[in-house]
């Protein structure tokens, strides 16, 4: 099934992820098969003049609106953003130091191997 925009792409299949989906169509390959340059065809369709329009119109503002006013310049007190970071160090520290060192599969012999304790007898 083709589109109507660019003959040769094929329309995204019902359960196709259309991330996927555009990511496929619009590879760089597809363009030199087909021939088409994919940002050309985006600038000369009616979507980017509508786009360009709505862009002109929601840059403008309303009649009779105000202008956004915050009472402070932060969201939040230069000690409350203080007492955060010293938060989030405590946690990264304590995070880390709970991280195995050497980290391997956890498996029995690992484990044991780990404390010492092999079939080997003592010499």
């Amino acid at each position: 099934m083709e589109t109507n925009a660019i003959p040769g792409i094929t329309e995204i299949k019902d359960g196709c992820n259309p991330a996927t989906w555009m990511l496929e169509v619009s590879a760089a390959s597809i363009e030199i098969q087909l021939d088409v340059d994919f940002a050309e065809v985006y600038v000369n369709s009616t979507l980017y003049q509508r786009n360009q329009e709505l862009i002109e119109e929601l840059s403008t503002p309303a009649s009779g609106s105000k202008e956004v006013y915050f009472p402070t310049e932060l969201s939040q007190s230069f000690s409350t953003q203080c007492v955060g970071c010293f938060r989030k160090f405590v946690f990264l520290v304590n995070f880390v130091a709970y991280i195995p060192r050497g980290y391997k599969e956890n498996t029995i012999s690992d484990s044991l191997s780990q404390y010492n304790y092999v079939s080997e007898p003592y010499l």
